[in-house]
């Protein structure tokens, strides 16, 4: 046996015990342990039996010449055969001289051991099995309990047992691993029914190629007499004493070890796939949970985000002034955000309860007020976890559908105290994961904000709402009250007025520009007011467009949440052993694969094998 098929062996082996040492939780995977456990011992002695003769066994029904055979296959009449039914009540190996039952583990209990100098003992060792048809149940314990030491099934049938129910079924039982010799017995005087046996096998068994028609008492007075063997059993003693070592031990047992391993895994596999509709059956409850949580969560946040439109202009204000830089419209924006936000920040310091709140800034002062507070602690658009996206009675409809599930599935009981704090925990991760969209939709509105045609209309308007209101204030006073002033005091020339006097006489009185040509306080006031105005005015538009582009863009942000955000921290627990038992069904089922692609490069030509139920 070569390294590398012994380390193939080895990490087979190692990757049956990593199923048993990482199996989830799920019940039908634990209840699968132990039976791999028994299988990988099964493997273990199969792997130490490598270098050992050829175990043949002959397996047929009461009376189908199974002794017979045995004195033919050896030359000699050493085999006990009578007409009385049965005759095989124990198991008989046959073997060269310094071999044991126990060395090839049969159990020695059971087996009787005849040594002979056959040349066909060279390379096999014979056992006579006990009749599976026999009404006796110690015949049947016995064969059961040589059968899976055996290496190479010689099945013999007569015309009248070719259909034996209890022969087949322990030849079912037994073909794992082994690979089959099918002999027809009795040439002498039943007729040759090999092609209808041959239907029979192939619905069971692949390469049901050759299947042997020998008359063993013939066999032997041949040999007795010195005559040359002829016919079939000549070709069934060259299969046993030259093809089968041509195929080799390590050949034949390799199969053997892959066939039973395939076997046993496909047996788990086939018991867990049955329980996966109840895993998947609980995962679609999950997620329908998580689809409406992530609904309702997305319906509520965007509701919130529409409605905190103040907050929402506040952030675009402050962006755009960050993209902008320095002009007179973004100086605006700035000066307004801050009157806002100092009018805010009065109110909040001047009230000590909800209710001088409300007195003190109306619903909608107290709304604002809130939504400043909320910014100046996290500096986002986020006002806290969503709640009451689950009703009272929801939460317990939810925890009865879903506790049934998980008791179907096969899952550990989960602790459904803890359920609303994975939502409060989804709603967390939900704000923290959309935190940086939000972000992204505030920082394009401003950019188009900040195009320069949109940029150019809003700086425009307010230098021509500037230049209206100053012109006449500024001409007044830069123009008539000082340059004319200055050059009237240079000239010494005063324009001069007539004053009436007291006796009704009018004098000459000289005037000043600096004391007759600035227009009163006044109209500065009323020019600031209108420019005041008229600024805020076109702050105003200005917001309310950019509160329009942020309802196009929570549109569409809600379309993204709903196909990134899916709500991972709900039931988490439980998704995670159903992923555990979905991996511990793939592995289990790439064994398998592993396994049939080694088979697949071991042929082994005159020999038949069964077919694997998927």
């Amino acid at each position: 046996m070569s390294l590398e098929v012994l380390a193939s062996f080895d990490g087979i082996l190692n990757r049956v015990d990593g199923l048993c040492e990482h199996a989830p939780v799920w019940r039908p995977a634990q209840d699968a342990v132990p039976y791999l456990r028994r299988v990988r011992n099964i493997l273990s002695q199969a792997e130490a039996r490598f270098n050992d003769n050829i175990v043949v066994a002959l397996l047929g029904g009461t009376g189908v010449g199974k002794s017979s055979l045995v004195n033919a296959l050896l030359g000699a009449e050493i085999a006990k055969a009578s007409p009385i039914r049965p005759t095989t009540r124990q198991a008989t190996l046959y073997c060269s001289n310094g071999y044991s039952a126990r060395m090839v583990g049969l159990p020695e209990e059971r087996v009787s051991v005849v040594h002979c100098t056959s040349p066909i003992l060279q390379n096999i060792m014979l056992v006579d099995c006990p009749d599976p048809d026999s009404s006796e149940e110690e015949n049947l314990e016995t064969l059961r309990a040589i059968l899976p030491h055996c290496d190479v099934i010689l099945h013999l049938t007569t015309q009248q047992k070719y259909k034996n129910d209890a022969i087949a079924r322990e030849l079912k039982n037994a073909s794992v691993g082994g690979s089959l010799i099918w002999v027809q017995t009795h040439a002498d005087r039943d007729e040759d029914i090999r092609s209808y046996w041959k239907q029979d096998l192939e619905k069971e068994f692949k390469d049901v190629d050759n299947i042997f028609f020998v008359d063993s008492k013939k066999a032997l007075e041949d040999q007795l007499a010195g005559r040359p063997l002829q016919g079939d059993f000549l070709k069934l003693v060259e299969t046993l004493s030259c093809q089968l070592p041509r195929i080799g031990v390590a050949g034949i047992r390799r199969y053997h070890f892959l066939d039973i391993a395939e076997d046993a895994l496909q047996n788990v596999l086939n018991r867990l796939t049955s329980k996966q509709p109840l895993l998947d059956d609980l995962e679609s409850k999950i997620q329908d949970l998580r689809k409406t949580f992530v609904e309702r969560l997305i319906a509520k946040r965007v509701k919130d985000l529409k409605d905190d439109s103040h907050q929402w202009e506040r952030r675009i204000r402050s962006e755009t002034v960050r993209q902008w830089g320095t002009s007179p419209f973004s100086l605006a924006l700035q000066i307004y955000g801050s009157l806002d936000n100092l009018l805010l920040s009065t109110l909040v310091f001047r009230a000590r309860s909800v209710t001088q709140l409300a007195v003190l800034g109306t619903v909608e002062a107290a709304r604002k007020a809130k939504s400043w507070i909320s910014e100046k602690q996290s500096q986002s658009l986020f006002e806290g976890i969503p709640v009451n996206i689950w009703t009272a009675d929801e939460i317990v409809k939810n925890q009865v559908v879903i506790s049934n599930a998980i008791e179907s599935a096969g899952l550990p009981e989960s602790d459904f105290s803890q359920s609303n704090t994975q939502f409060n925990l989804a709603s967390e991760q939900f704000l923290v994961s959309t935190e940086t969209h939000l972000d992204e939709a505030v920082a394009e509105i401003s950019k188009q904000n900040s195009h320069w045609f949109r940029r150019g209309v809003y700086e425009t308007i307010l230098m021509i709402w500037i230049a209206v209101l100053l012109w006449l204030p500024i001409k007044n006073f830069f123009y008539d009250y000082l340059y004319r002033g200055f050059i009237n005091d240079l000239s010494l020339s005063y324009p001069t007025v007539e004053r009436v006097v007291e006796d009704g006489q009018t004098v000459p009185v000289a005037v000043s520009y600096r004391s007759t040509a600035l227009y009163p306080t006044y109209v500065y006031i009323v020019t600031f007011i209108w420019l005041v105005l008229g600024t805020g005015f076109l702050v105003i538009v200005f917001s309310r467009r950019s509160r329009r582009g942020v309802e196009k863009y929570l549109q569409n942000l809600s379309q993204q949440w709903a196909k990134t955000f899916h709500a991972d921290l709900a039931f988490e627990t439980e998704q995670d052993e159903i992923r555990r038992a979905r991996r511990f069904i793939t592995n289990i089922r790439q064994l398998i694969i592993d396994i049939q692609k080694d088979k697949k490069q071991l042929n082994a030509p005159g020999l038949s094998r069964r077919k694997v139920v998927q």
